[in-house]
């Protein structure tokens, strides 16, 4: 294991060089990012279970029990990772998109059923 001081050093090092020239380091994470939330849709079944929709970029991930912000706060910014490091838990979480998510976010139903509802 190494020592607390060549951590140190480690951390500095890579400050030091994200800052005299951000994109690559960017470039990386961005696309990290991109894996592995297309491995979480694939995860979480690859469409919403509200309405269906499968375009990644509307897909997020929905806390069943309203504890979003709670969650946030013990798990940082690393959320999918989290996820996956806990084996992609089904339980208190669903796979949706934005607009069923945030319906349902600000109590109201979603938009979708409303719309199914009203052609009936």
């Amino acid at each position: 294991m190494r020592s607390q001081s060549s951590l140190d050093r480690q951390r500095r090092a890579n400050l030091a060089r994200y800052h005299a020239n951000p994109g690559p380091v960017l470039a990386k994470q961005r696309a990290r990012h991109a894996a592995l939330k297309t491995e979480m849709v694939a995860a979480y079944g690859g469409r919403c279970v509200c309405c269906g929709e499968s375009e990644i970029a509307f897909l997020t991930i929905d806390h069943l029990h309203n504890d979003g912000r709670q969650h946030r706060e013990k798990t940082g910014s690393e959320f999918y990772r989290w996820l996956k490091l806990n084996g992609w838990p089904r339980n208190g979480f669903a796979l949706k998109c934005m607009n069923c998510n945030f319906a349902r976010r600000f109590g109201r139903e979603c938009p979708h059923t409303a719309i199914a509802g009203q052609m009936q």
